[in-house]
C-alpha cells in the first residue's frame, strides 16, 4: 500500500474528532497545561501520519517527546519552551525554501505536486 493512506479531507475529519475527544478529556481533568500542547501536537502528528507525510510525522513525534521530557523533569520553562518553539518555527519556514545553484528560492506548489 502506498502513502498517503487517506485523503486530506478524511484525515482532517479523523484528526479533528480526536482533538475534540482530547479537549473533552482536558475539560474533565482540568490539566490544561501542558495538556493542550500535547493535544494539539498529537492531532497534528495523526493528520501527518494519515496523509503520508512521514518526515513531518517523525518531527512532530520528536517534538512531543521533547515536550514530555521537559515537563516530566521540570526544566526551566522560561528558557526551553521558547527555544523549542523557535527551532520548530525555523524548521517550518526552512522547508518551504530550496537551495539551488547558490540561490535560495521559495518552493512552488507545482514542484511539490510533481514529486
Amino acid at each position: 500500500m502506498k502513502f498517503p493512506y487517506l485523503s486530506k479531507r478524511k484525515a482532517d475529519n479523523i484528526s479533528n474528532g480526536v482533538f475534540l475527544i482530547l479537549l473533552g478529556i482536558l475539560f474533565y481533568t482540568k490539566a490544561w497545561w501542558p495538556g493542550i500542547l500535547f493535544a494539539i501536537a498529537f492531532t497534528f502528528a495523526l493528520r501527518q501520519y494519515l496523509t503520508g507525510r512521514r518526515l513531518d510525522f517523525f518531527i512532530t513525534i520528536i517534538f512531543i517527546a521533547v515536550l514530555g521530557f521537559i515537563t516530566l523533569i521540570g526544566m526551566a520553562f522560561s528558557f526551553l519552551f521558547p527555544l523549542l518553539f523557535i527551532v520548530t518555527g525555523i524548521y517550518l519556514l526552512s522547508r518551504e525554501y530550496r537551495y539551488q545553484n547558490g540561490v535560495i528560492r521559495l518552493k512552488s506548489d507545482d514542484a511539490d505536486n510533481r514529486q
